[in-house]
């Protein structure tokens, strides 16, 4: 199964017990149940769970002070594969191709320029705190594993907090820009070259291997449904859930997706609803769309037509 991985609910749930926000009596209230310890989140309980921070969390830049309170040994293998790494720019890479292992929603790539390294966070398939967490906990995993007063030479972020800019600006100890087209941090590559350290026997590039097989094992549970969720996130509009714009980007025949969506008991039509009632969820929330345009965004004709669906799902407009 895609999703999130259950340590992260973890780390969120004693966040918000320090602040005596019992996460999981809220998520019931919203009728969300977490699933067994080890496995999987779906993208609805991710988002779910943001929206209780939101609501309760209480401190503007919770991802930061989330980040602040891990382990990053809690991550198991590819915890260990960090501190293996020999310098900050193999603990980089190593994190960009990983963090798969942690969560599938959030993408990072890394670019390397002749003095720079950018750091680019792709959360577009879910909520904006998932990449304010994740650009804090680059910096707390760099800071812990090789300087603790590394800093940043700038942050731009893909949306607008500005209550917590000030915490942002002393954290990341930087120049810190909002509602940028991406959320990307840039480093200078002479600064991470001071704090290399030997790495003996090769053993980042072990675990390196072994990370690997461990993310071809997930990549073996993962569904055509699954797929479809990811295919439906790839671009909003009018051709949003068409059975026949979904095939193409998984290259099969409009009927070969159907027949293995019926195999795992479900249908495009079904997978779609599901992905447009967690996307409306969220807009909603955020508030920074109109009904309009998240009618426009989900492929729904006519705005009435949303609006009958958020009656269908929630029994209000």
């Amino acid at each position: 199964m895609a999703g999130t991985s259950y340590q992260w609910v973890d780390m969120v749930d004693r966040a918000l017990a320090r602040q005596h926000v019992d996460l999981r009596a809220e998520l019931a209230r919203s009728g969300i149940e977490l699933g067994d310890a080890g496995g999987r989140l779906g993208r609805d309980v991710t988002g779910a769970v943001w929206r209780v921070v939101d609501e309760h969390g209480g401190d503007p830049a919770f991802g930061v002070a989330l980040a602040r309170s891990v382990d990053y040994l809690e991550f198991g293998e590819l915890g260990v594969a960090i501190v293996a790494a020999p310098d900050p720019e193999a603990a980089l890479a190593l994190m960009a191709r990983h963090a798969g292992l942690l969560s599938e929603e959030v993408v990072i790539t890394v670019e390397r320029g002749p003095r720079t390294l950018e750091l680019r966070i792709d959360h577009v398939r879910t909520h904006w705190r998932a990449a304010e967490f994740a650009a804090a906990l680059v910096m707390r995993v760099l800071r812990v594993r090789f300087a603790p007063s590394l800093p940043v030479m700038r942050l731009a972020l893909a949306f607008n907090n500005p209550p917590a800019l000030g915490a942002y600006q002393r954290y990341f100890r930087g120049e810190v820009t909002m509602n940028a087209p991406a959320t990307r941090l840039l480093l200078d590559r002479t600064v991470l070259a001071r704090h290399g350290v030997p790495d003996p026997g090769g053993i980042a590039s072990h675990f390196d291997a072994l990370l690997a097989r461990r993310e071809a094992e997930l990549a073996q549970t993962r569904t055509t449904a699954d797929e479809v969720r990811e295919a439906l996130l790839e671009e909003f509009g009018p051709d949003f859930g068409a059975v026949d714009v979904l095939a193409g980007r998984l290259h099969l025949t409009p009927r070969t997706l159907q027949r293995r969506l019926r195999a795992e008991g479900t249908s495009a039509s079904e997978v779609t609803d599901d992905v447009r009632r967690e996307l409306a969820r969220e807009w909603l929330h955020d508030g920074h769309l109109s009904h309009g345009e998240i009618a426009y965004r989900l492929g729904f004709a006519h705005q009435s037509s949303l609006s009958r669906a958020l009656r269908r799902w929630w029994g209000h407009h």
